[in-house]
């Protein structure tokens, strides 16, 4: 009975020091490489142009979500796809290595490069907020929730890459789905009108609305900037309220990651 414990206790270590080394390395190609300069670069030249356009504090929430999105997307889509169409697979899982330590392995890397992106956005933000005195309580709740949404969408983008036949089909998904289809369905809703509950983006609004004093009511009925062209006077908002838009990111959080890891264990070279 003690040998078994110990041999569980051996595996379970086994696991967590694969997913370090994993993870460490993957990390190191991710800061190397270019895409992680062209992000960084862009974050700045972002910031500089709203801190003199307008108030950082104000945009920070429409921004900070795209960021995030954005560098999912860039570290995230080709982590697992990208081992079965560069054959990289092929010197890892012949070695006594899980495919769950891979998995989780190259999922934190991609979230720890990603919130590197995301923190210096957040860093600079609350410099400017500091500076111009505008600073509040609320803003930390936003920042909380936008990892909250991060990891949310890196387990979508591990998902599709785990599904995809290749880099290009991973991307496209990942544009297709957590930008367009998203945006469009939230979009459309005011229309209608119906609430889009089951969306992801619609859950990532409290980033924005945390920041609203007070709080924005669930639903807003106002005029239609698209009147006449679609027919109707008014254009309904649907906000999510903050228990109901952080059980949204969790679902898409844990479903994707648990599908996503079981399509690539049964997934062949």
């Amino acid at each position: 009975m003690n040998i078994k414990k110990n041999e569980n206790l051996n595996i379970d270590i086994s696991n967590l020091l694969q997913i370090r080394v994993i993870m460490q390395y993957t990390l190191l190609d991710y800061l190397r490489s270019r895409r992680f300069l062209i992000l960084n670069i862009c974050v700045i030249l972002i910031s500089i142009i709203v801190n003199i356009i307008g108030d950082m504090m104000f945009v920070w929430a429409e921004m900070a979500p795209l960021i995030a999105v954005f560098s999912a997307i860039f570290f995230g889509n080709d982590a697992i796809v990208g081992e079965f169409q560069n054959s990289t697979g092929y010197f890892i899982i012949p070695n006594p290595i899980h495919r769950t330590s891979i998995f989780f392995g190259k999922l934190f890397a991609a979230f720890f490069a990603s919130s590197l992106i995301l923190g210096l956005y957040t860093l600079i933000t609350l410099g400017s907020g500091i500076i111009n005195s505008n600073i509040c309580f609320e803003f930390g709740l936003s920042v909380l929730f936008t990892w909250f949404f991060l990891i949310s969408v890196l387990s979508c983008v591990f998902f599709f890459s785990a599904i995809s036949k290749n880099i290009l089909m991973s991307i496209f998904l990942d544009i297709i789905i957590l930008l367009w289809l998203n945006i469009m369905i939230l979009n459309i809703s005011g229309l209608v009108p119906f609430e889009p509950w089951f969306i992801l983006t619609y859950g990532g609004q409290i980033i924005n609305n945390i920041l609203v004093v007070p709080y924005p009511p669930h639903i807003v009925i106002g005029p239609n900037p698209y009147y006449p062209k679609f027919g109707g006077a008014s254009i309904t908002v649907y906000n999510p309220t903050i228990i109901q838009g952080l059980i949204l990111i969790g679902i898409y959080t844990f479903i994707p990651i648990i599908l996503g890891l079981i399509v690539f264990k049964k997934r062949e070279f």
